[in-house]
């Protein structure tokens, strides 16, 4: 069986060799007419294009398998980070699109809450500065723990 973190490393070296597939097609695809056939020892430039152009077929279809694999298997399991459960796909998407903007926000309320204070007693404050800290403390927590969990899972959960 592959696990999660081998299909990923799988399909980083599936991309890396349709890229070199492409690029030999590229360097290929044309040579000028008087030069000899750069591929005759290969059967040919025709027969060398047409075999990488097969090649690159084979790959994305295995890079697509894979993926595929991945996602289910992200979806299928779940991870308890901070007494909450989520699937991976689920702590995925809450890691690339809404923590770093959670964390943003607190650390701007924070700073915003700092400056006031430091402008004088003027200012209101209309949020309590514990929960405040605790919400930045509580989101860095989180995170640290899902990395260290999603590690874990990769490196044993199949695909």
């Amino acid at each position: 069986m592959t696990t999660i973190q081998e299909g990923l490393e799988d399909t980083e070296t599936f991309l890396r060799e349709l890229d070199e597939r492409r690029k030999f097609i590229l360097d290929h695809v044309v040579h000028e007419a008087y030069q000899q056939d750069p591929l005759e020892d290969r059967g040919g430039s025709k027969s060398a294009i047409r075999e990488a152009l097969e090649a690159i077929d084979r790959l994305s279809e295995m890079i697509l398998v894979t993926r595929v694999a991945i996602n289910k298997a992200r979806a299928n399991t779940d991870v308890t980070v901070s007494k909450t459960t989520k699937t991976v796909e689920e702590w995925l998407i809450w890691r690339k699109e809404l923590s770093i903007g959670a964390l943003s926000f607190v650390e701007y309320l924070a700073e915003k809450v700092r400056n006031a204070r430091e402008w004088g007693d003027d200012f209101l404050v209309n949020l309590d500065e514990e929960e405040l800290a605790q919400m930045e403390k509580d989101l860095l927590e989180t995170l640290g723990e899902l990395d260290g969990k999603l590690s874990v899972i990769y490196a044993t959960t199949d695909i």
